[in-house]
Order: C-alpha cells, then structure tokens, then sequence
C-alpha cells in the first residue's frame, strides 16, 4: 500500500488525495485563541513559485501602506518545525497557497490550530469540503477579504470552528487508512477516486472509475501539470476556473516559455544547470553570463560544457573574447581544489597542487570537443584547439594545438 510518492509530491497525485489527506488529531481540543486588537498573519513558505510567496509579500505591503499597522505579518522560510509549530499557535490567520486549488498539509494544521486559513480553492479542480472551512483567496480578492475577517472577528471565531469540526471528522489518519484498507481488501471493485482533479479527466477522457496503479494515467496527469501556468508562473497567474481558460493555458504555455519569462528569478544553482543543458543557445549565453562567466560578442557555447568554479560567488574565473566557438564536452577547470581525502589535506601535499586561477581565451579560439583546460591558462588570439587535449600551459596567437599535454604544433596565419 503507497501512500506517498515524495517526488512528485507537489503535483497532488499522491494516492491518499484519492480519499483525504491524513493527519494526526490531537487528543487534547486547543482552546480558542485570545482576540488581539492587531491580529498575528502568517504565511509559512516551502517553495516560493509555488506558493506564490512574493506576489502575496508585495500584496501585504500595499495593504499596511493604505490602512495602516493594523495586523502583524510573518513569512516564515528556513525554520524548523518546533519553531514553526509555535509560530502557528500565536497566528490568527494564515494564508496557504492564493494560486493553489486547496489546503494541503500546513492548512490542516492550521485549522487544527484554531487559525482562519486563506487559500485558493477551487472546488471544481478538488472536490473537498472546504466551502464552510477555508476563505476562498486569490491576489484579486486578498484585501477585501483580509479586512473582512481582521474586522470581524467573531466571524472568524466561526468559521475556526467549523474548519475544526470538518478536519476532525474527515482527516482523522485513522478513518483515512480505514477507508483505504477498506477498498484495497475487496479485489473484486475497482479502485475509486473520491477526489480527482476534474480537468485532468476532461483531458486524459477517463471515467470516474480507474486502476489507482496505472502508472500511464499518472504520467499523463503529470506531463499536462508542468505546462500549467499557475504551476510554473505564479508571478502573473489568476486563479483558472472556466473550463475555456484553462483548455487555453493546457495549449498555449510550454515548459520553455515558462523558464525563459523566469530567468530572472532562478538562483545560481539553477542558472548554472540551464548554461550547461539548455537546448536554446540564446539562454544558455544568458545563464552562463548570470553565473560569473564573461563571453564576447558571437561567442557560441554548445550544450554539456563544464565550468568547475565557486559560481555562487561574485568571483569571475572564465573570460572568453568575441567570436570563439566551443564544442561539448569540453571542462574549464579554474579551481581545481575539490578533493575529499583527509590524508592530501593533512599532509599539505593538496596545498601544492591545488589551484584557483583565471581561464583567459582569446578573440576567434576555437576548442575542440572534450577538451580540458586547466586553472591560469591563457589562450590567444586565432587558434585552434584540437578534439580531446589536455592544456595545461598557454598558447600563443595564431597556434594550432592538440594532445595530451596540449603541444603548439603549427602556426596559422592570414595568408595561408
């Protein structure tokens, strides 16, 4: 019995979504919390496009500048749990996911702690019963409903309360696991999902009844999800809800799109991992020159290039000049200093060998594919670097060169 498969955990096709979202009930009810005259919001981050982080940031920020201090927000990121757990019991209100269909786990402690979640949901994409639990939120109706509840605060106290009961009663882990044991013990029906996503049925034509294993319907399901606008792009994305605009996003985003209107948000890890494997050219320049590399004008890097330097800081270590073309597979190794034996370490012997020092290639270098070069090297102007050399040593202008070592082997010139 699978009740989770962690790496695709975000695209909500774990099976137990299938019946309910387990959760441990505690076995003590938590007192009702105490009215403040500026209630606590909290918004708990895990990824920030998913959850649509800056957006709603800069969204608060235009709420306080136009009523003034009359709540206290806190974003929490990189916090443990226990610190997490204590954070939830002072807060008031927490707001989920404005560009999501529902609550997922963190919205279930939250209402187990007696706090108003805000969060999309979407009742057409995830048939939950969340229409009396949660505040229906998205970027258009924040404000409105933010205020609403800060100054109406019985109402709140309500609405805790039914989201309490209905959490109680429906995600208990132990009436979940029932239900699920329940179907898997009787061979002789088909798996039932309670809780489909409705347009993935529109689009992959399934019945409502279909094997919970097949692993082509979960593919399916996860190959139409990555091209989901409010998946990859929750910087623009308005809650979908017409069955037009959401056959419309299926069509028209592609994954490519979607990295490419980013780019400016990814971090350097990421940025490093598009210079190496992107299939645009264009993009790939971008990112190199995102992560500490100089290129010239007309300068072409191929896909599967390696750059062995601290790209995470500002530190540039690869300066390439203008119309160079460099075939894969090829390394620059500017800092060769990554070794994990205790003994080079100890003995100093990793000192004398160990190198960090800039890789400089002249105008018009072209390098073969497979080519090392090593930490200080300069090649120069007009020259040719033979497929698979070891260069360990500069090359003067004008040089065809190849082996290992990487040896001058004839001078070009203009004329001939």
């Amino acid at each position: 019995m699978i009740l989770s498969v962690p790496d695709q955990s975000q695209l909500l096709i774990r099976p137990y979504y299938n019946f309910f979202l387990p959760i441990e009930i505690p076995k003590k009810t938590p007192l009702p919390k105490t009215q403040k005259e500026k209630p606590n919001i909290l918004h708990a981050v895990a990824l920030r496009t998913v959850k649509g982080t800056d957006t709603l940031i800069e969204k608060i920020k235009n709420i306080k500048s136009k009523y003034g201090d009359i709540f206290d927000f806190v974003c929490v990121e990189d916090r443990k749990p226990e610190e997490v757990k204590i954070l939830l019991q002072e807060a008031d209100i927490v707001t989920y996911c404005l560009i999501g269909q529902g609550p997922g786990m963190f919205g279930l402690e939250a209402m187990l702690n007696k706090t108003l979640l805000m969060t999309g949901n979407d009742e057409q994409y995830l048939k939950y019963p969340t229409a009396d639990m949660v505040v229906d939120t998205d970027f258009d109706n924040l404000e409105e409903k933010l205020l609403f509840y800060i100054q109406n605060p019985q109402k709140r106290i309500e609405m805790i309360e039914i989201a309490y009961q209905n959490v109680c009663k429906h995600n208990d882990m132990y009436v979940v696991c029932e239900n699920i044991i329940k179907q898997l013990y009787n061979p002789q029906e088909k798996h039932i999902f309670l809780h489909f996503p409705t347009y993935f049925s529109q689009f992959a034509k399934l019945d409502s009844k279909y094997d919970l294993l097949d692993k082509n319907i979960i593919n399916q399901w996860t190959n139409y999800i990555k091209n989901c606008e409010w998946y990859n792009e929750s910087l623009k994305v308005k809650k979908l809800k017409k069955k037009s605009t959401t056959r419309k996003m299926f069509n028209e985003i592609s994954f490519f799109e979607t990295i490419e209107k980013n780019i400016n948000i990814f971090s350097k890890r990421f940025l490093r991992f598009l210079a190496m494997y992107y299939p645009n050219s264009k993009v790939r320049r971008e990112c190199w020159k995102k992560t500490n590399v100089i290129l010239g004008e007309n300068t072409y890097l191929n896909p599967n290039i390696t750059v062995v330097d601290d790209y995470q800081s500002d530190e540039i270590l690869l300066e390439l000049g203008d119309n160079c073309s460099v075939a894969p597979g090829v390394v620059f190794a500017p800092h060769s200093d990554h070794n994990n034996s205790s003994f080079l370490k100890t003995s100093g012997i990793l000192d004398k060998y160990s190198k960090k020092e800039k890789i400089t290639i002249g105008n018009d270098v072209w390098i073969g594919a497979n080519c090392t070069i090593l930490a200080g090297v300069k090649i120069g102007n007009h020259c040719i670097i033979g497929a698979n050399s070891l260069v360990s040593k500069d090359i003067p202008n004008f040089s065809l060169a190849y082996g290992v070592p990487c040896k001058v082997i004839k001078k070009l010139d203009a004329e001939n």
